[in-house]
């Protein structure tokens, strides 16, 4: 909203992230510059995303890349995400930064990740990747896993959550209308669920 003191701030932000060394302090200020857009310092938290062996910095760094839509990130983000050996937490953001680049190169792997997801949070990150990508080539590998009985439930019904997000056409998401003024303290579980996929 004030973009004439985005120089300084992205100035003064270089310096803090270059001298930090708290992983945690790091990865918020990947997602700072994420947030403010900055193509300078994309290349930076890239070398350092791959440098790192910390998941927590990596998972957010990853985003952060994401947000600034940094595409020379994208084959190497790309290899990562089926790589069983990365924590779910980082796929999770993996997804979600290829997503917010709308990688349609990665749909097909989103779908294979997806359908061999074992945990909610992997499955649900590749369905919300898959609805922010919004490729119609999608549509018809997750209608087979949709009609695959031999698929856990689990697996089943984030494809149905991946194709409604792909066909969503509305400006805002699908589940507004329903978790628009509801009292975050008093949700059930079905409905916190219902919150959580946009």
């Amino acid at each position: 909203s004030h973009p004439e003191i985005q120089p300084t701030l992205i100035e003064r932000l270089t310096v803090i992230y270059e001298t930090e060394a708290n992983p945690s302090y790091k990865a918020a200020l990947a997602i700072a510059f994420g947030l403010l857009g900055s193509r300078e310092a994309a290349p930076m938290i890239f070398e350092d995303f791959k440098e790192s062996k910390n998941n927590e910095f990596r998972g957010y760094a990853a985003v952060a890349l994401g947000l600034i839509n940094y595409a020379e990130s994208i084959e190497t983000l790309r290899t990562l995400l089926p790589d069983k050996n990365i924590s779910p937490s980082v796929r999770l953001q993996i997804s979600t930064a290829l997503g917010l680049m709308a990688d349609k190169t990665s749909v097909e792997i989103l779908i294979e990740v997806m359908g061999a997801s074992e945990t909610l949070g992997l499955a649900s990150a590749s369905a919300k990747a898959l609805g922010l990508i919004g490729d119609q080539d999608a549509i018809h590998p997750l209608r087979d896993i949709i009609t695959n009985p031999n698929l856990s439930d689990l697996k089943r019904s984030f494809a149905c959550v991946a194709l409604g997000l792909v066909s969503e056409k509305t400006d805002l998401p699908w589940n507004a209308p329903i978790i628009t003024d509801n009292n975050y303290l008093a949700l059930v579980p079905s409905l916190a669920e219902v919150a959580d996929i946009n």
